[in-house]
């Protein structure tokens, strides 16, 4: 039987995607039964690990949760922030790849991106740490928003009388209502006529008739 080091230094040398083998699983568990209702057992069954292995990558089950929160900021959130940052043009164009960006992200990890919509509704108003780690996350890309509005107030595509702080939060609402009727209802219409139009609507809410 191994002791305690060697069964460390064998575990140390699995391939890092264990570990996102694990997240991947997770993440379609949680989707399927919510966070609450996913059990340590059915975990290690999707992920086809044993609990020595899970516990070995993960304290508990809120510790993969953060790790999925972390995946959906690194990814989506600061992967949109870096794409308009490299962007050059007034606001519209750099709207518009900012949104190009979201809507491809939901299209391409569709599973992921809902299933922070799935855990934001068992988590919100709880006052944990999960709930804090996902504000945290969500008002850096706020703050993002903000920011990219008040540059277009500025240069005057933007409605000088809207409020940037209160528009933020309200893209942010669209986007994640626009992703979920886009999972309900996608195979009944045309998927990217919906993400034109729902540009569109935002951006005559700010006040941009282009």
């Amino acid at each position: 039987m191994l002791d305690s080091d060697a069964r460390k230094s064998r575990l140390a040398r699995k391939p890092e995607n264990l570990r996102e083998k694990i997240v991947d699983a997770s993440i379609s568990l949680f989707l399927r039964k919510g966070f609450a209702g996913a059990t340590t057992r059915e975990l290690t069954e999707a992920a086809g690990v044993s609990k020595g292995t899970l516990y070995w990558y993960f304290e508990s089950k809120e510790q993969i949760l953060e790790e999925i929160l972390e995946r959906i900021s690194r990814e989506l959130y600061d992967g949109a922030i870096q794409k308009v940052k490299g962007s050059r043009g007034d606001f519209v164009t750099r709207f518009r790849v900012f949104y190009r960006f979201i809507t491809e992200f939901a299209r391409e990890k569709k599973e992921l991106l809902l299933v922070s919509s799935t855990v934001l509704g068992e988590i919100a108003g709880t006052g944990n740490r999960l709930e804090q780690k996902m504000r945290s996350i969500q008002m850096k890309l706020h703050d993002f928003i903000k920011t990219l509005l008040d540059e277009g107030q500025q240069e005057g595509s933007v409605d000088k009388g809207l409020d940037p702080d209160v528009q933020a939060h309200i893209i942010l609402a669209n986007l994640i209502g626009m992703h979920i009727q886009w999972c309900l209802h996608g195979a009944s219409f045309d998927a990217v006529a919906y993400a034109r139009a729902y540009r569109e609507q935002i951006m005559r809410g700010l006040g941009i008739r282009r």
